[in-house]
């Protein structure tokens, strides 16, 4: 596939899609399959992968991580299911079909780059913690 300027921002827009701040960790917490709220919180929050590019230190909240939650909800990152017939429900998350759909892919070039490159993202990620990769 040829790729133009539309098609490339397409990609950004994909990659806005998946952006926020704690969105990959509760990505990664959920590849393995559904979990519920206090599950999925606690994976997410031990993950800490935002802290591999930067260098504060900050913890996820509970009102943070819900609010991320439903915001990749309503994006359609995530799944939100609920079982009304046991006390209390039971409410647990999943990576919606189509992030799924996006994610097993093979063929996903950037993770083949990614691991292809692996040296040039740690300089980055190490030059960003030490403060000398900032924009602007």
């Amino acid at each position: 596939m040829e790729v133009g300027s539309e098609e490339l921002s397409r990609g950004f827009d994909l990659i806005q899609w998946l952006q926020g701040k704690w969105a990959p960790d509760i990505v990664v917490a959920l590849w393995n399959g559904p979990k519920r709220f206090n599950d999925l919180f606690v994976s997410a929050r031990e993950l800490k992968l935002i802290h591999r590019w930067s260098r504060r230190d900050s913890t996820l909240s509970r009102e943070v991580f819900s609010e991320t939650l439903h915001r990749m909800e309503a994006d359609g990152l995530l799944t939100r299911n609920e079982d009304n017939s046991s006390v209390p429900r039971s409410v647990w998350y999943e990576l919606s079909p189509e992030l799924k759909d996006l994610l097993g892919r093979r063929s996903w070039a950037a993770l083949e780059w990614a691991v292809e490159h692996e040296d040039l993202l740690e300089r980055a990620r190490r030059r960003r913690q030490e403060g000398s990769g900032h924009d602007g």
